[in-house]
């Protein structure tokens, strides 16, 4: 087994001392509003939406025959991400009712959800062999 090097043993000293910060220092007088405030919240949603749909276009419009099928995993699941994200977003108390009553509960666990699968995708293509698939079909 490897043993950590001084280098990375520093930078996730620093990184935890930078979290544990953050988490137990008051938060400042400006700051105080910011997590009722809907527009910019939605706003932010939207780009991340935006970024999930451009990944998956990108990916599934680069057709090439060495094309690695873990790029395919990638951006479907990306497309996932992006429709769980709307649902996140359209799922906030004040907004219309999207199948069942908006609420805090129902937006969180979307959100959870995206972030659940996000991470999954991202263990599966970093285990998974990247190579070409052994496939002879030809894309139409």
């Amino acid at each position: 087994m490897k043993l950590m090097r001084p280098r990375q043993i520093w930078l996730i000293a620093s990184l935890f001392a930078a979290y544990a910060a953050i988490v137990l220092l008051p938060v400042p007088l400006p700051f105080h509003g910011l997590a009722q405030y809907l527009p910019i919240h939605m706003l932010l949603e939207a780009f991340s939406i935006v970024v999930s749909m451009l990944i998956f276009g990108v990916v599934w419009n680069s057709y090439s025959s060495e094309r690695s099928g873990s790029a395919v995993i990638l951006a479907c699941i990306m497309l996932a991400v992006g429709l769980l994200d709307l649902g996140h977003t359209l799922s906030f108390k004040g907004m219309p009712e999207f199948v069942t009553p908006s609420g805090i509960e129902k937006a969180i666990r979307f959100w959870l959800a995206a972030r659940f699968l996000a991470a999954l995708a991202l263990l599966v293509v970093a285990i998974r062999p990247w190579t070409r698939p052994p496939s002879l079909v030809v894309r139409i």
